[in-house]
């Protein structure tokens, strides 16, 4: 009995040919797409899952509410945390300390390199992370000052062997000693590690970090088996107060602090101001992502469901001979639920192949490594089968039912099947769900790509055009070595202005608390700025009040601080020149403000402009900013290379343009509109290839009531109206109720900007546009041709 259902069912297939192959197109591009979502989903819920204890490891975060600014969640914390939470907590197993290691290059012999994956970690660090050694003792390779451990990728870059254990190299000024060699993890985690430098190096070179307050690194606390994470966080509340009031502190606002699991740190790190990690996601792209995958797959499954439900006539005689020849409804049902998961693994087989072929730019466009691997990935192949099964199924059961009732007799009697039957209304139902899926796609795609438009061209407050960043990663460069260096770069007439900062947004990574002193002292939570007196001309940030620091007032470096318009709004100054902070460096010392300057996007538009301090810091200059003449971009380049040969033979060359890494900092967005633009194509032409169908098929039911048309003396233009009218109808209705949900999504994606765009008219009329032009196009052939048919040869049959 099986094998004679296969043989019809590629019998029928064959048979009708194109519409086979629209369906098998149809539902090939919507598994491949539905494929290419799962592997991404499936990467971005790995993270952290390989590690043992990952269930009961956290990061400890505090709740920070400053002046001048909102509450921010920070999960850079104090030294003493881990130490104090392992030794008070009963359900604390163990703690532990990561710094990243800021800056610096490292030297193997004469090799000079910079390592962005390098910490100062404690030895817990490989029980928490879950890092093998490869050679050394993970219980002391970290214990001693000035030790090492450091990946293979390092050991077979810089030191060509990977027995490296015994061997040195030199981080500043200082000697390590390589203690162990680690694996590569096996898994994804939101931590990379190439280079580990023992904690006790890191609290010898900076004495501060034994002390609470200094917040420099990150804490993660292992809680015993089946303890939850809201008791533990109780219990600390409970400490941080009985310590407090020891020491005296009853009326102190106590830190409020919480614990992250770590398997949620990368998808659930949006609100989370500062902290340290490699790779971070976002959960809302992951729901966002798991929706459209459902939505592409279901469209295609319409499109099954729409033409097998269509095409009905041509099989009614079939099942009309098969039920007087004693097949019942269940042998029928069998039969095209059997149809459909054969067309369902044809289009499966075809989708694994669009996959491999588009996996490669689909890494690229997210950033991402993903591979299809049908050995190692059990998970990955018990889907395929579900999806093959659940497709089959869902596509092939209506019109199994539905072609299963037909009454033998009618069928027999040459009586089709009207289009005003349920089966009929259901396909015109589905029509407007297919394009309304679509319509709500090409909104957002819409939105996204004209917010990215704006945060690029978004006048900022300051120019980014035209600008070469060099990034010295030296410690302990003389001032004057900088000012020489700053100093011949000017010489060349490629370029108009130099400057020297922290950054090249002027403002570093740190924040802290100044008081401002007024009657009392008003805490204000600031960004730290550190520049020299040729910044703010350079990016073109104007002085809106006051003075730009000056090179000839010789106390400006000590005694003076600008601030930008965002600080003064923070403390409801109308003048505040003259007015005075303390310093944050000698609390017994004042700064006076000399000069405001504009507000100016220094971070992207995610997040609001907040009060900024400027300060003359030689010392913490250690990024050249060059505004070059526009046509002379590569004699810039090739100058500034040449400078910085003569100052820096050691140290790589790196230059950045500024307004390359502005580009960088919306790469996130500019990924997820490209992948919306493909998946809303995808979903219009999955749509558009039903409709080809479907049209197909009311062309020819109708053919009779044309040929009557045309022999009463419509026109061509009067029978593609003709047929037109009702799917322009539908795609109308369809995008009436696509578009509020379009908005809403839309909205709410909008609103984790600061600085966003408002949603017009026009993204729904040019949505509505492209929807409709699609519709069009796709019932134009069908229409055309029914229209140029003779109406002799439509109606001698009837």
């Amino acid at each position: 009995m099986w094998k004679h259902y296969f043989k019809t069912g590629f019998r029928n297939l064959y048979r009708q040919r194109i519409y086979s192959l629209i369906n098998v197109l149809g539902l090939s591009a919507g598994l491949a797409s539905f494929i290419l979502i799962l592997l991404f989903l499936q990467n971005e819920l790995s993270y952290e899952r390989h590690i043992k204890d990952s269930g009961n490891i956290y990061r400890l975060v505090e709740i920070q509410r400053p002046a001048g600014i909102d509450v921010q969640h920070v999960a850079i914390t104090s030294g003493p945390w881990a130490t104090e939470l392992t030794n008070s907590l009963p359900e604390v197993v163990d703690g532990l300390r990561l710094m990243p290691v800021w800056g610096g290059m490292y030297r193997v012999g004469e090799q000079v390199f910079g390592e962005q994956y390098a910490y100062f970690a404690e030895g817990q660090v490989f029980r928490f992370f879950n890092l093998s050694l490869v050679e050394g003792n993970p219980e002391s390779a970290l214990s001693e000052l000035h030790t090492a451990v450091i990946s293979e990728r390092i050991a077979d870059n810089y030191f060509n062997t990977r027995d490296v254990i015994g061997k040195s190299f030199r981080y500043g000024d200082q000697a390590y000693r390589v203690t162990g060699l680690v694996k590569e993890a096996s898994g994804n985690s939101h931590l990379k590690f190439e280079i580990l430098l023992s904690y006790r190096s890191a609290e010898e070179a900076i004495p501060d970090l034994k002390n609470w307050g200094n917040n420099y690194l990150s804490t993660y606390v292992m809680l015993k088996d089946g303890v939850r994470k809201e008791h533990a966080e109780e219990n600390m509340r409970k400490m941080i107060d009985l310590q407090m009031n020891e020491m005296g502190m009853e009326d102190a606002p106590r830190p409020e602090m919480y614990l992250q699991p770590m398997r949620d740190i990368h998808l659930k790190s949006q609100d989370i101001k500062f902290s340290i990690y490699n790779t971070r996601g976002d959960i809302r792209l992951i729901y966002l992502f798991s929706l459209v995958a459902f939505l592409i797959l279901l469209i295609a499954c319409i499109n099954f469901i729409n033409l097998s439900t269509a095409r009905s006539a041509k099989r009614a005689m079939e099942v009309g001979i098969r039920k007087v020849l004693g097949a019942g409804p269940q042998n029928l049902i069998l039969q095209f639920i059997g149809e459909s998961v054969i067309m369902v693994f044809l289009a499966l087989i075809i989708a694994i192949g669009l996959v491999e072929i588009i996996l490669p730019d689909f890494n690229a466009l997210l950033e991402t490594d993903l591979t299809v691997d049908f050995s190692g990935n059990w998970i990955f192949n018990v889907g395929l089968i579900a999806i093959l099964l659940l497709v089959g199924l869902l596509a092939g059961t209506y019109p199994a039912f539905y072609l299963s009732r037909f009454q033998p007799v009618a069928v027999l009697k040459n009586a089709s099947p009207s289009s005003k039957t349920p089966a009929g209304m259901l396909r015109k139902v589905l029509v407007i769900f297919q394009f309304g899926i679509s319509s709500i796609l090409v909104i957002i795609t819409l939105i996204i790509f004209n917010q990215w438009h704006f945060m690029l061209h978004k006048d900022l407050g300051v120019n980014y055009q035209n600008v070469l960043s060099l990034h010295i990663h030296e410690d302990g460069v003389e001032e004057t070595k900088m000012t020489a260096f700053k100093n011949d770069l000017l010489s060349h007439p490629t370029f108009r202005k130099v400057a020297m900062a922290s950054g090249t947004n002027g403002v570093g990574g740190s924040q802290g608390p100044v008081n401002a002193i007024d009657s009392v002292l008003v805490p204000l939570m600031v960004r730290y700025g550190y520049v020299d007196h040729d910044y703010f001309p350079t990016m073109e940030i104007p002085v809106v009040a006051g003075r730009n620091f000056n090179p000839e007032y010789g106390t400006d470096q000590s005694q003076a601080v600008m601030i930008n318009q965002a600080a003064v709004n923070a403390l409801g100054w109308a003048d505040p020149i003259g007015r005075k902070f303390q310093n944050p460096y000698n609390l017994e010392e004042n700064l006076e403000v000399v000069g405001v300057v504009r507000d100016y996007n220094y971070y992207s538009l995610h997040g609001i402009i907040e009060p900024a301090f400027y300060l003359l810091h030689p010392n913490r200059l250690r990024t050249v900013v060059a505004r070059f003449n526009q046509a002379q971009r590569d004699q810039a380049l090739e100058h500034a290379g040449n400078i910085w040969r003569q100052y820096f033979p050691e140290l790589p060359f790196e230059p950045e343009f500024a307004n390359e890494n502005l580009e960088r900092q919306y790469r996130a967005e500019a990924n997820t509109m490209k992948v919306f633009s493909f998946f809303s194509l995808l979903c219009i032409i999955i749509s558009a290839l039903g409709l080809y169908g479907l049209t197909s098929f009311i062309a020819e039911q109708k053919r009779r009531e044309i040929g009557i048309r045309k022999v009463h003396g419509a026109g061509i233009r009067d029978i593609i109206l003709f047929l037109q009218k009702d799917f322009i109808r539908l795609v109308l209705i369809a995008f009436v109720l696509a578009a509020p949900l379009g908005f809403l999504l839309s909205n709410n994606w909008l609103n984790n900007f600061a600085y966003r765009i408002q949603i017009q008219w026009w993204h729904f009329a040019l949505a509505l546009a492209v929807v409709s032009m699609v519709a069009f196009l796709t019932v134009i052939y069908h229409a055309w041709k029914a229209a140029r048919a003779n109406p002799v040869d439509s109606m001698k049959y009837e």
